[in-house]
């Protein structure tokens, strides 16, 4: 196995099996799969289209707030995207997803009230 360019040896004398040739195929949104031997492991689940729909809340900041509601948009929608894999019902997800939303639009009124201070 190679990581990061290194050769990944074992340490010691023992010997712990075969040489396996891997595969890792996919990214954050389509979901990451390992494929090894005729087998496959799901490493990072795919998201659907509606937790995309839900991701794209925050992006509402972007459009009113400019580069301050954009900031808070794009970790607004990294959190949502992140923990919308965890959860399996579609009613926590929406409102986890809203959740998040006020949150971030509360940050968002926060820096904006901050920046005209200064």
């Amino acid at each position: 196995m190679i990581i990061r360019s290194i050769d990944a040896k074992p340490r010691g004398k023992e010997n712990y099996g075969e040489e396996v040739e891997f595969t890792l195929k996919g990214n954050e949104i389509l979901g990451m799969q390992l494929y090894f031997n005729d087998c496959s492991v799901t490493i990072l689940k795919k998201i659907n289209a509606f937790e995309i729909v839900l991701s794209a809340l925050p992006l509402a900041l972007a459009v009113i707030g400019g580069l301050i509601g954009g900031i808070c948009a794009v970790a607004g929608m990294e959190v949502i995207i992140s923990f919308c894999r965890k959860f399996e019902n579609v009613f926590t997800k929406l409102l986890f997803s809203i959740a998040v939303y006020l949150i971030f639009t509360g940050l968002w009124y926060f820096f904006a009230i901050l920046d005209n201070m200064l």
